[in-house]
């Protein structure tokens, strides 16, 4: 995740953690966040987009680090 955070701005992350992290509802973090419900979806949304971008980016090392480990 640390990977993924400064491709985001604060008010995005902070979203983002308190609705799919913390699991809080949209409604809730919107309103702690002074932000419209839609824009909570949203940044969750990309969030995780980016963040399975940056899993299937590792993934693709994986098999080269067990090369030749029984």
């Amino acid at each position: 995740m640390d990977r993924c955070r400064s491709d985001f701005d604060p008010a995005n992350w902070r979203a983002f953690e308190r609705s799919w992290i913390d699991n809080q509802p949209a409604a809730e973090v919107a309103r702690e966040l002074g932000l419209p419900v839609a824009d909570v979806y949203v940044a969750k949304s990309r969030v995780l987009r980016r963040l399975r971008k940056e899993i299937c980016i590792l993934a693709e090392d994986l098999p080269h680090l067990f090369v030749g480990v029984d």
